[in-house]
């Protein structure tokens, strides 16, 4: 698993981490390099490497490639070669023909761009090939920026943001919501109308097996709309040509609150689960009157589901050089029906954990998979062929090892019934292992290079 963001080591508040690769109990592999330099704050997979937006966006912005064992592409940062562009993204998405859709701000030093359509030198929506020189078969732009895009089905796009117009193949298009369905070719889909939202706030889209849209950030309506009264907005249902669902009860700020703090809330994150119904993150303390922290579920209608997270949730903030006050950032499912939540946390249900986390998937959702509690165990010979010795460390007598490959996947394991265990490798390829023991609520670990 990778993780991209900044955050602090705790063995070294100096040291700050941008990207790194975690195994299947959240420590860092240690053959990954960890980086640290601007945060990377988007990461996508496509054809074996790894892609990723550093800094935060505008000019400042860089798209970056790294390999699957965290190495830097130089070649590919800022590939300027073509066109003399500098790349500045905020969103992106990968499309069937090996082109990339980019939103930011993108500057030309030599001719302007043939659809910058108010002369600025400078676009904020385009379409790049994969060695990131411009499509000049793309002919749109926008007035404003884009805060997110995702995939809406294989042949169209959903945008969003604070933007008033949209070049469509050399018309302006005036849109009140910042708000559009697009096809690949950058062509408005005419058929989605979205003019209610006031365009403000952030706001993210899921888009649901059904063609609706859950929109989740912090955002309000437009003064004109009859949901104007509703105040600040966390999550709401659209139908699939973008008219408000009015069978989901609204999560607003009258409903979902953050009673300890002197902050508006927010939803940072929704996940599927396999009913139907949403698990939900981000930053509130109470909703519809029933206590969560940060982190709940609610049914297809919107209304919460009372038998989950109602033993605190993730409560408080223990993270070192954060603001005081807890919030989740995002939710990631795996294949077998659990779920990794991640934020400013640094207790789940009351018990101390780091601000990863993996708990189990409906019916046993509110309960933790694993802590952070992680010490090295001995190895030797390392490097090893045929066998290696495996001593714990002092004063346990007994437990479980299992080692993993470079992708993560359990290659072997074995009950260890003493302090110590001769392991027979000679099944194994060589290559690069984590030798993982694990004992009573506790886990350590140790790199294995077989050769």
């Amino acid at each position: 698993m990778f993780v991209c963001g900044e955050w602090r080591d705790t063995s070294d508040i100096t040291r700050r981490m941008c990207l790194v690769m975690l195994d299947l109990e959240g420590n860092i592999m240690p053959y990954f390099p960890p980086q640290s330099a601007q945060p990377d704050m988007s990461l996508n997979f496509f054809r074996d490497s790894i892609y990723s937006t550093q800094g935060y966006g505008g000019s400042g912005g860089y798209f970056k490639r790294y390999s699957i064992l965290g190495e830097h592409d130089l070649g590919y940062y800022q590939n300027n070669s073509t066109d003399s562009t500098t790349l500045g993204a905020l969103r992106y998405l990968f499309i069937e023909d090996s082109k990339i859709i980019f939103s930011g701000v993108y500057y030309k030093n030599g001719e302007p761009f043939a659809f910058d359509h108010d002369n600025d030198n400078r676009i904020r929506f385009a379409r790049v090939n994969l060695d990131l020189t411009f499509d000049t078969t793309w002919r749109h732009d926008i007035t404003g920026d884009i805060l997110d895009m995702v995939h809406y089905d294989q042949e169209r796009i959903l945008i969003n943001g604070f933007f008033y117009y949209y070049d469509s193949t050399g018309d302006i298009y005036e849109t009140n919501s910042c708000f559009l369905r697009v096809d690949h070719n950058g062509d408005i889909d005419t058929t989605f109308s979205c003019e209610f939202l006031y365009p403000g706030g952030w706001r993210h889209m899921k888009v649901l097996a059904d063609g609706k849209i859950l929109v989740h950030g912090r955002f309000q309506f437009q003064q004109f709309s009859p949901y104007a009264d509703l105040g600040e907005c966390y999550l709401i249902r659209l139908h699939p040509d973008g008219q408000l669902d009015t069978d989901f009860q609204i999560l607003n700020e009258e409903n979902l609150v953050v009673n300890n703090f002197q902050l508006s809330g927010g939803i940072s994150d929704v996940e599927v689960l396999p009913s139907g119904s949403y698990l939900i993150g981000g930053l509130f303390d109470s909703i519809q009157g029933q206590q969560r922290g940060n982190i709940a579920i609610i049914d297809t209608t919107g209304q919460l589901d009372l038998n989950n997270f109602n033993l605190g949730g993730c409560d408080s903030c223990a993270v070192v050089y954060a603001s005081d006050y807890p919030e989740v950032y995002g939710i990631f499912p795996t294949d077998d029906n659990k779920y990794y939540i991640y934020g400013k946390f640094g207790r789940y249900n009351g018990e101390d954990c780091s601000p990863i986390i993996r708990i189990f998937g409906e019916n046993y959702i509110s309960t933790p998979e694993f802590s952070d509690t992680s010490e090295e165990i001995s190895i030797y010979p390392n490097p090893a062929k045929d066998n290696f010795h495996l001593e714990l460390p002092g004063g346990f007598n007994h437990g479980n090892l299992q080692i993993f490959n470079i992708d993560g996947k359990l290659v072997k394991d074995a009950k260890i019934i003493g302090n110590s265990l001769h392991i027979n490798i000679e099944s194994l390829l060589p290559g690069t292992y984590i030798c993982k023991v694990r004992h009573k609520d506790k886990s350590y670990q140790s790199k294995l290079i077989i050769l």
